[in-house]
């Protein structure tokens, strides 16, 4: 089982980086911002049904609008952007600024050589599969994520990897 099927090298840069962890927080992030401003909603939808079922004045009700759309602003771009940079900051002071990864697919695992480490995933391990315009995400059930750029397949290619990961052996 050492075959290597395909082979993956790149340097991870900042803006890589990014379009990865920004695609990771709206995949599972997104979905508790979104629960979160439902409630928030709901709860002035209430409010504005109270203050109008009383006759009073609105006033007070589009203060709060402006302060319930700035705090969505806020859970929505503010707040996953600086934990992505945030996020970017930790990795960088490890790795550096730009860091080559080596990422070999065998034929029941794939291993991510980050430069500091290595990364042993079993393809069993995969929860999930994300793409951006230039990645292919593989998060696994410990939440370890690996980051698979599109156009550097040095062995292979993409179809190679989504087949490894459903179990599907290419032809020898």
């Amino acid at each position: 089982m050492n075959k290597i099927y395909a082979e993956n090298e790149f340097t991870m840069t900042k803006a890589l980086f990014l379009e990865g962890s920004d695609r990771v927080n709206r995949a599972h992030y997104g979905k508790t911002a979104s629960r979160v401003l439902l409630v928030l909603a709901l709860a002035w939808l209430a409010l504005a049904a109270f203050t109008f079922s009383r006759r009073s004045d609105p006033t007070m009700l589009i203060l709060e609008l402006v302060v319930l759309l700035a705090v969505a602003w806020w859970l929505v771009f503010s707040l996953p952007r600086s934990r992505s940079k945030a996020a970017w900051r930790k990795v960088s002071e490890i790795t550096g600024e730009e860091s080559p990864r080596a990422i070999r697919f065998y034929g029941d695992r794939l291993e991510a050589d980050t430069g500091e480490r290595t990364i042993t995933l079993p393809y069993e391990e995969i929860e999930e599969t994300l793409h951006t315009r230039r990645l292919l995400i593989l998060i696994s059930r410990e939440k370890t994520g690996v980051l698979i750029k599109k156009d550097a397949y040095t062995k292979e290619s993409e179809e190679i990897v989504l087949g490894l990961l459903k179990n599907e052996r290419p032809k020898e």
